[in-house]
């Protein structure tokens, strides 16, 4: 029966991220088409920057908060893991309340910050309510993926970020507009998600001051990580404009685009993967774990590796489709940056399992390294190559390759120490 559900929920999860990643693609080009290129362009704008502050304002609680929460559920205790979700509601409630008037008192300083010019001002009240709208949004999602129940989880994600995110366009005569609608939408049904849970919430009021210092504790840490990962797919597009011009940056931003896409098609197996493993972790279920794992990765092996050769070999007919003009330029910066795909697919896949059994972050350790190795070998080809464009593109596949490569490294670690403690005992 347990397998049965683990499979249904992974179908169900895959299905959702696939249409999400549609809705994604439509409201671009619904913003686009609507308001021409400049209401695109401010679009874009809010959905970057909510992408840049979500991860530091949620201060890691959207893998901590499904971690503890599947760890007390394994273990049949409800009420510590009612305690973990009000705890993680006073984080997020509390850091709401401390953010909201800075933003609304400073709004020029914030512009300036986030958008570039004081003139905008205009856009920080709404970014605030979409921020407090995708805040409330993630503590709902976070909390049903801890007690594993994805379709209620994929039931909400479908909502907000697919109905009310298209939606938005059809009703609102103003970028401004789209984008209060979408914020207060995303608070409407998240709040409409996590009111029946909170009522139901009977947590150990003796542990909530407990609680809420272990999630930091294994939440602050994951933060660097999370700007890390994003400064990985940003930093080489900034580099790239400004040592070799706007349409190289543009073929670089695309190929990126497309590598993220190759790992957005196993966001499903980490999303499911990570209140798994730490259920398994907790109660000591080291094979049944090390099994899921290896099929996991065989998976991603055979699925990303077949992906890769598809495209290198069909490259230029694969984007004729998708593109209306293409040129060689274009076709040699995405074969070299889809290089990347395999060892960023296997570090998607299994990032879960490392956030799973250990409390330090090392997810962020390796990506740290990742950065600070691409800086070193990007400051070579500057200084002895003079930023050759084709090295550059070599240098960021063969990070994103070290990333799965450092992720596969630790996971084999994790399970070899696991089996020298069972040994010893």
């Amino acid at each position: 029966m347990k397998v049965t559900k683990s499979k249904i929920d992974y179908i169900i999860t895959f299905i959702t991220e696939f249409l999400l990643l549609c809705a994604g693609l439509l409201v671009y080009r619904f913003a686009n088409v609507n308001f021409n290129n400049e209401g695109f362009a401010e679009y874009a704008l809010f959905r970057r920057t909510l992408s840049f502050v979500q991860p530091i304002l949620l201060l890691g609680l959207g893998v901590g908060l499904p971690r503890f929460v599947s760890i007390s559920e394994s273990k049949s205790n409800n009420r510590e893991a009612s305690t973990y979700f009000i705890s993680a509601t006073f984080i997020l409630t509390s850091v709401l309340i401390i953010i909201t008037p800075i933003l609304l008192i400073f709004k020029q300083e914030f512009a300036w910050l986030l958008f570039g010019e004081n003139k905008y001002s205009n856009f920080i009240p709404p970014l605030l309510v979409l921020i407090i709208g995708i805040c409330f949004h993630s503590l709902a999602y976070s909390y049903l993926r801890g007690k594993l129940l994805m379709l209620h989880a994929n039931s909400l994600q479908i909502i907000n970020l697919g109905f009310i995110l298209t939606l938005s366009f059809f009703i609102s005569n103003s970028i401004i507009e789209v984008i209060y609608f979408t914020g207060f939408g995303w608070m409407f049904f998240s709040l409409a998600f996590l009111i029946p849970f909170w009522f139901k919430a009977k947590g150990i009021k003796e542990l909530y001051i407990k609680k809420v210092r272990e999630l930091l504790k294994y939440g602050i840490q994951r933060v660097p990580g999370d700007i890390g990962l994003a400064a990985m797919l940003t930093i080489p597009v900034l580099t790239t404009a400004h040592f070799s011009g706007i349409e190289a940056a543009g073929y670089l931003a695309f190929g990126i685009s497309l590598l993220n896409m190759a790992g957005a098609v196993f966001s499903p197996i980490s999303l499911i993967l990570l209140p798994q493993a730490s259920a398994l972790f907790a109660n000591k279920q080291f094979g049944l774990l090390r099994q899921k794992t290896i099929k996991i990765l065989i998976i991603t092996l055979i699925v990303s590796g077949i992906g890769l050769i598809v495209f290198e070999l069909f490259a230029k007919g694969i984007l004729e489709i998708y593109l209306s003009e293409i040129n060689s330029s274009l076709i040699q910066t995405c074969m070299i940056l889809i290089s990347g795909c395999v060892g960023y697919c296997i570090y998607i896949s299994l990032r879960s399992v490392l956030d799973a059994c250990y409390i330090k972050a090392i997810n962020t350790k390796n990506l740290i390294i990742v950065i600070l190795l691409y800086l070193i070998f990007e400051t070579i080809n500057y200084l002895i190559f003079n930023n050759n464009i084709t090295i550059h593109l070599v240098i960021i596949s063969i990070s994103f390759n070290l990333l799965g490569l450092l992720t596969l490294i630790e996971v084999f670690i994790l399970f070899r120490k696991n089996n020298q403690n069972r040994a010893e005992n």
